[in-house]
């Protein structure tokens, strides 16, 4: 039985990936059990952001979240009419207020959730940290698995039979300069290494934010069946990866959680997930069989 005297309210951050993050680690992370779990969905409905990706494939509940004031979201209407510049400072830069007062404040800083305070929390973040929730994963694969189909019954089909998927992450991992140099980016030859890993006779199938640089330059490379699938949602590529019976990943939450929710016989993870020392993200390369180099494509 929750107890609605301390709850947690979860201000959720980034994409989809992120938003997945939250919500297992707080709905199925043994230090929140028994919290009510409140949902703050106000920093990810500002102009330009995602918006409620949970919500939107029915992982929590409208009643259980905590939106902006009208007030608020009549600004953001106004704000996306807006140029991009005014849209992206007052994403970064407007105040979020706790959601009631006397809320204790908990803000991810590279530690997993270990011990809550009793009362009330607001918890800001990203929460990259699955082993807070690994124990539930059959649990937690089943229900996005579902919410994924439930998802797709107007969206386009995924692959038939067997195949392998490599996702490419590129997008802001290679635009931008800050990005490149702190996250950086998964190499031709980490591609190449990989599918070099994979079992020959599964045709690959190639999901990335690139897909112009997959089909000139990787898909060539690759020298075996191999297709760059296009669906214009995200949902349908994490659907498609979940149902990879092999899968490469990218230094990606994304494709993470692809593989996280799905039951393939081979993980291939790049190293060190991140380049930079500071912004972690090992502990999520754990979940491949195999490990290879994220330059070289060289094994770990």
């Amino acid at each position: 039985m929750q107890s609605r005297s301390n709850p947690i309210f979860v201000e959720l951050r980034g994409g989809l990936a992120n938003q997945l993050f939250s919500w297992a680690t707080f709905s199925f992370g043994t230090a929140a059990r028994g919290r009510e779990i409140r949902w703050d969905d106000r920093f990810v409905t500002r102009p330009g952001m995602p918006g409620n990706r949970l919500m939107e494939l029915g992982l929590v509940e409208d009643r259980a979240t905590f939106h902006s004031s009208p007030l608020a979201r009549a600004g953001n209407r106004a704000l996306r009419l807006g140029p991009a510049r005014v849209r992206g400072y007052a994403v970064a830069r407007l105040p979020s207020t706790q959601p009631q007062r006397d809320v204790h404040e908990l803000w991810d800083r590279g530690l997993p959730v270990s011990d809550l305070s009793e009362g009330p929390i607001w918890a800001r973040g990203y929460f990259q940290y699955p082993e807070a929730f690994s124990d539930e994963r059959v649990t937690i694969g089943s229900i996005v698995r579902e919410a994924l189909e439930a998802h797709s019954q107007t969206r386009p089909s995924t692959p038939h039979g067997r195949y392998a998927v490599m996702h490419v992450r590129r997008g802001d991992y290679v635009t931008v300069a800050r990005n490149l140099d702190r996250l950086g980016a998964c190499t031709l030859q980490y591609f190449l290494r990989a599918s070099a890993n994979l079992d020959p006779d599964l045709p690959i199938v190639v999901v990335s934010d690139d897909p112009n640089w997959c089909q000139s330059v990787l898909v060539p490379s690759l020298n075996r069946d191999a297709k760059v699938y296009v669906s214009g949602s995200d949902l349908t590529d994490l659907r498609i990866i979940s149902k990879a019976v092999e899968v490469v990943l990218s230094n990606s939450t994304f494709s993470w959680w692809g593989a996280f929710c799905g039951n393939a016989s081979k993980i291939v993870t790049p190293t060190p997930w991140f380049d930079a020392p500071d912004a972690g993200g090992e502990t999520l390369s754990a979940i491949g069989t195999l490990t290879l180099n994220k330059s070289s494509g060289e094994r770990a």
